[in-house]
C-alpha cells in the first residue's frame, strides 16, 4: 500500500539518482507490487525514511539506568556558592 502524500504543495524540484540494476528491478518490482510509480514508490520512501531521521534526531535515546540518573540530578538542588556569595554581597533594592 502507497503512503499518502502528506504535503500538498506544488512538486517544483527535481532529484535525480543512479542505480545498479539490482536496484533498478528491485525498485520496478517494488512499485508495481504496490500498484504504483516507480516515482511515487520512491517519493514516498524518501519522505517516510527522512521523516523517521528528523523524528529520532528530535527524540534524546537513552537506556533507563541513565534516564533515572539524569532526573534524579534535576531532583537534586545544585548548591551554586558563586551565586550564593554574590548575592550574599549585593545591595538590597530600594525604592525611593
Amino acid at each position: 500500500m502507497a503512503l499518502t502524500q502528506t504535503r500538498p504543495t506544488a512538486k517544483t524540484e527535481r532529484f535525480e539518482l543512479r542505480l545498479s540494476a539490482d536496484m533498478a528491478r528491485d525498485l520496478v518490482a517494488a512499485a508495481a507490487a504496490l500498484g504504483v510509480t516507480r516515482s511515487q514508490f520512491a517519493l514516498d520512501a524518501v519522505e517516510e525514511r527522512a521523516s523517521h531521521v528528523l523524528a529520532r534526531a528530535d527524540a534524546t535515546l537513552m537506556d533507563a539506568q541513565t534516564f533515572d540518573r539524569m532526573m534524579s540530578s534535576l531532583e537534586t538542588p545544585d548548591p551554586m556558592p558563586r551565586l550564593k556569595a554574590h548575592l550574599a554581597d549585593a545591595v538590597p533594592y530600594r525604592v525611593r
